[in-house]
């Protein structure tokens, strides 16, 4: 019987962590998500790729903030802002600027979302996480102004 439950606990434990996967250290992409990356030559399919890796952050920070698991958050989001500066670069070099791309309006309305996400969260976190999420939401800010700029102005 004893047994039975500390298994249990332990399944459940396993399920928790699975929703925390996140990618080796030093790379803001798990290896598929890379490989896949430098596989694409098509820059829209590329946005796809950040786009999903993006979503996989805000699906860790969302879980971590639910279980009030403080100290994670800013590991989680300084990687999530490789991540979004890394597609920025791609992004910036490669999009075509005369035609609004789909994709990018797609990951740009998924960062506003997520950047608000973040502000939602930072009523409820810890006072000493309050300085590097101010950092972290201008920082996300500047990189959705650049995709507006991308899109609408063709800068």
């Amino acid at each position: 019987m004893i047994i039975r439950a500390l298994f249990s606990l332990l399944l459940a434990n396993m399920i928790v962590q699975a929703d925390r996967i996140t990618p080796p250290q030093g790379d803001s992409m798990m290896p598929l998500e890379r490989s896949k990356l430098q596989k694409e030559e098509k820059i829209n399919n590329r946005i796809k790729i950040y786009k999903t890796a993006s979503t996989r952050y805000l699906e860790t920070f969302s879980s971590e903030t639910s279980t009030n698991d403080f100290e994670s958050v800013p590991p989680t989001l300084q990687v999530w802002m490789s991540l979004l500066t890394e597609s920025l670069q791609d992004i910036d070099a490669n999009v075509e600027r005369k035609k609004k791309s789909k994709t990018l309006i797609d990951y740009e309305i998924h960062l506003r979302k997520s950047i608000n996400e973040i502000k939602d969260y930072k009523v409820k976190a810890p006072l000493e996480q309050q300085d590097f999420l101010d950092s972290w939401v201008a920082q996300a800010e500047k990189i959705q102004a650049k995709f507006l700029d991308i899109l609408f102005l063709g800068k």
